[in-house]
């Protein structure tokens, strides 16, 4: 079912559990907990194992509130137009009043796990789903939603299916409260089977993507890290990272 466990640092440096949150409707095989984003007095909870109505994995979402110290569950969640096998939640970001939610085993069309990524939008304290965000030229098993981050003004998706497993991430910029493609992000060295997209991480001007698979050297598996610099509303490859005893299926 899975749980979230709550620290509290005290004025001696020491972290103290202070509470455990659980889905209020939870049941075998959620997987709650799965991702977790925090910001202020909101904690956003996936669940993406979570059955809905008779759809097993379609996924949920719930919304965890800060009063006088405690966490409460205020919302949970889902996709309207959520089918089974969707992963609805298996990756967040949250900024300000906007969440993103992947759902990395969406079907799109007749693509099976294609997916997507789904924006909520926050107002007087109740979250509203809105934009259905999908690749544009996404197909079947690109896993899109995988990750997910978002600052504000730009979010990079995740799907490292895209190109046999060697794996893409979308750029959406976002005006207006609409989010819309910009660019499509790969490897200068990209290959098969290097998962590029499988994590992301973005601060300012500069992203970071993982590709576990990937196997420089010749190394099966070793794994890299990609830097991406924004410069003009362009991101551009500026230096790939990856560790200096890295061997063979260390996947760092």
């Amino acid at each position: 079912q899975g749980a979230v466990y709550v620290y509290a640092k005290g004025g001696d440096g020491t972290w103290t559990r202070t509470q455990k949150l659980v889905a209020s409707d939870g049941a075998a095989f959620d997987t709650f907990g799965h991702s977790i984003v925090f910001e202020g007095n909101t904690a956003i909870i996936g669940a993406y194992g979570a059955l809905i109505g008779e759809n097993f994995s379609q996924g949920a979402v719930y919304v965890f509130t800060l009063d006088n110290g405690t966490w409460t569950e205020t919302q949970k969640l889902t996709a309207d137009d959520g089918q089974a096998f969707d992963n609805f939640g298996y990756s967040l970001a949250l900024h300000g009043s906007t969440l993103l939610i992947g759902a990395d085993g969406a079907t799109i069309g007749s693509n099976g796990t294609q997916g997507a990524a789904y924006v909520f939008n926050e107002t007087s304290g109740t979250w509203t789903q809105g934009q259905k965000i999908v690749a544009s030229d996404g197909g079947p098993g690109e896993i899109f939603g995988y990750s997910v981050v978002y600052d504000g003004a730009t979010a990079l998706i995740g799907a490292y299916g895209a190109l046999q497993y060697q794996g893409a991430v979308y750029v959406y910029n976002e005006a207006s409260g609409t989010f819309t493609e910009g660019q499509k992000l790969v490897a200068d060295d990209g290959a098969p089977n290097s998962y590029f997209g499988y994590a992301t991480a973005l601060s300012g001007s500069t992203l970071l993507v993982g590709a576990w698979g990937a196997s420089p050297g010749g190394n099966d598996m070793q794994g890299e890290a990609y830097v991406f610099t924004n410069s003009g509303g362009t991101w551009t490859q500026t230096q790939t990272l990856m560790a200096d005893d890295g061997a063979d299926d260390t996947q760092p």
